[in-house]
């Protein structure tokens, strides 16, 4: 019985997703639980052959579709297989030159519902300022219960949206654990109403804010942050304009942190005094805590300081 079918960027196009369709509702389809499709070149007929396909399946628990050009009329068809689909735990969609309009579709139906627990939804093709995908996913959160995880990366998130999403998950949401927003646009403002979600009340286990824009005021709100949470695991804050201060409060903060065990800085402007820091943490708290780095500071031969890549 086959489990698993992963066709990763093999060009399949709507004919290759038509035909696996129909394998799906044949009988050689039965046990076939993840179906990962991401970069195939499908457009919106094949997506909606898969869509149609999976409507009366109760199997397939993980459908990754990302980074193919299903379009609009594609981004319809997954919201209405959603709506009827009995099965499905992980969708991945991001990439698939949705709209705005599909995104609301989609949100909407994850209002109520309660077996996806991971979405990755991500570059929408979004044309407004007024952080209308913040708001429509936000929304969502307040009512769903079972979403765990949820990947909302390069969506043009702002202070506003981080905001929003800092209040939702304080007051309305208590089941998300892992949130993704990197590659948006937060900066100082967003960050520090995130960091004080951290602070105050928050199941997160992870946050992933690489390639956004918080700089040394956001780092310093982070390095408060990690000084009192005792919930998060992992954070990156990669590529965030973050200078020799910020990342000082950040190793700051990890001196009385023992409950992070990933942190990634990498891309951001390491001076002498946070090499210190962070060679001293490393050197201790890290290696007795088991703390994964994405950087590593050495001693060089001048009795100064620098900063190399520490690869996975």
């Amino acid at each position: 019985v086959i489990s698993s079918v992963s066709l990763l960027n093999h060009s399949i196009k709507d004919e290759g997703a038509a035909k696996l369709a129909q394998l799906i509702k044949g009988t050689e389809g039965v046990g076939v639980e993840v179906l990962n499709l991401h970069g195939n070149d499908i457009g919106s007929s094949g997506c909606a052959a898969i869509c149609e396909a999976l409507k009366g399946n109760e199997i397939v628990k993980d459908l990754r579709i990302s980074e193919n050009p299903i379009g609009r009329n594609g981004g319809y068809a997954l919201a209405e297989m959603m709506e009827i689909n009995g099965s499905l735990q992980r969708l991945d969609c991001g990439s698939c030159d949705l709209t705005t309009d599909n995104v609301i579709a989609i949100m909407s139906v994850m209002r109520k519902n309660e077996l996806i627990e991971k979405l990755s939804i991500f570059n929408i093709r979004n044309f407004s300022r007024q952080e209308d995908l913040s708001k429509h996913a936000t929304r969502m959160l307040e009512f769903n219960n079972t979403l765990v995880e949820l990947n909302f990366d390069r969506n043009g998130v702002g202070d506003d949206g981080a905001i929003l999403f800092s209040w939702t998950l304080e007051h309305k949401n208590n089941t998300l654990r892992h949130l993704s927003l990197s590659g948006n646009k937060i900066g100082v403002v967003g960050a520090e109403s995130l960091a004080s979600l951290l602070i105050r009340h928050s199941n997160l286990i992870s946050l992933n804010l690489a390639n956004n824009r918080i700089c040394d005021d956001g780092a310093k709100a982070f390095g408060s942050a990690l000084a009192s949470n005792k919930s998060l695991r992992s954070l990156n804050l990669r590529n965030n304009s973050l200078k020799d201060s910020g990342l000082v409060s950040v190793a700051l903060g990890m001196q009385e942190n023992s409950t992070l065990s990933e942190l990634k800085l990498w891309g951001n402007e390491f001076g002498q005094d946070s090499c210190n820091e962070f060679l001293a943490l490393v050197e201790s708290r890290f290696d007795y805590f088991g703390v994964k780095v994405d950087f590593m500071p050495f001693m060089v031969k001048d009795g100064g300081y620098s900063i190399a890549e520490q690869q996975e």
